[in-house]
């Protein structure tokens, strides 16, 4: 769960970022992280939608997943956004400057 202030006196709680087809699960404790994706996997299962182990990443070395681990060195994209282990931006890319007509 993190915390999303809206305000200085207000925050937002959430464990999931979704944006299209890209969800991005978070959790304070490797348990609660398994459960989540467990329940991921079994809704996508039923839904018949297929998640990309080629696009797909967990810091929770515990985890038993085909997932690429990510280690203190490891950074992956999430919505075009360069991020290390611990969802911290390293790197923002460059985004459309120009508008097209």
């Amino acid at each position: 769960m993190v915390q999303i202030p809206i305000d200085k006196e207000e925050c937002y709680s959430t464990n999931h970022l979704l944006f299209i087809d890209d969800l991005k699960l978070l959790a304070e404790d490797e348990s609660t992280l398994g459960k989540m994706m467990e329940e991921t996997m079994e809704f996508c299962e039923t839904v018949n939608l297929e998640i990309n182990p080629n696009k797909s990443a967990t810091n929770a070395a515990s985890l038993k997943t085909e997932f690429m681990k990510l280690d203190g060195k490891s950074s992956y994209r999430y919505l075009r956004i360069t991020e290390d282990c611990n969802s911290v931006p390293c790197k923002v890319l460059k985004i459309w400057s120009q508008k097209r007509l």
